[in-house]
């Protein structure tokens, strides 16, 4: 089975972080950056998730080595040939730990076909069996819009919460899974797509 090939981003270090996840279309990833709008010009100060960052997290993996990736490119792409592409559409802003005291502010994913917590549920099965210790954390489909600066702004993100909703998002089909890298620096993580695993297309209708 073919192994992966790295590009222009290829790291010179023996282990990197990384993530697997959904990408989402770039109309998708639009529609986000519009919903971060109103909590900025409400002067919320935050680490906004650049437009081009938008995704699902489905695991993320820690530090990993590149025989672990390997091994990955040799086990997921027959795995999630098998799962069902997924019909999606983003829904209510809420945040975590909670709209009161709010850390990070997402866009929950409303799933209208699939099934993302078996695939996730299946990702973890695998990423056991190969010796990768994933976040252990319930697993809530969502879409990070920005992180909170401690104690700045937390009244206007609760208000903007509180306002009427935005307007609904498009539906959109997301039919593979994506492994990232994850670069922190200064001003925010920068990511760097790998690989996309596909999943199975639905038929027609």
């Amino acid at each position: 089975m073919r192994r992966l090939q790295w590009g222009p981003e290829r790291v010179s270090t023996s282990t990197f972080r990384a993530f697997l996840g959904l990408p989402l279309p770039e109309r998708i990833r639009a529609t986000l950056a519009d919903y971060q709008v109103p909590f900025q010009a409400a002067g919320v100060r935050a680490s906004w998730v650049p437009t081009e960052n938008f995704h699902v997290t489905l695991s993320f993996l820690g530090n990993i080595s590149h025989d672990q990736v390997a091994a990955l490119d040799d086990t997921l792409p027959a795995t999630l040939s098998t799962h069902d592409a997924l019909h999606l559409r983003l829904d209510t802003l809420g945040a975590f730990p909670n709209p009161r005291k709010p850390a990070v502010v997402w866009s929950g994913v409303e799933i209208l076909q699939g099934d993302p917590v078996a695939l996730h549920r299946t990702l973890s099965e695998i990423l056991a069996d190969l010796g990768i210790l994933e976040e252990r954390r319930a697993f809530q489909p969502h879409v990070t819009l920005f992180r909170m600066r401690r104690g700045h702004g937390t009244g206007a993100v609760a208000r903007c919460l509180d306002a009427p909703a935005l307007p609904d998002s498009d539906a959109f089909w997301v039919d593979s899974v994506a492994l990232w890298r994850s670069e922190l620096r200064r001003g925010g993580a920068a990511y760097h797509r790998l690989k996309e695993y596909p999943l199975k297309c639905l038929p027609s209708t």
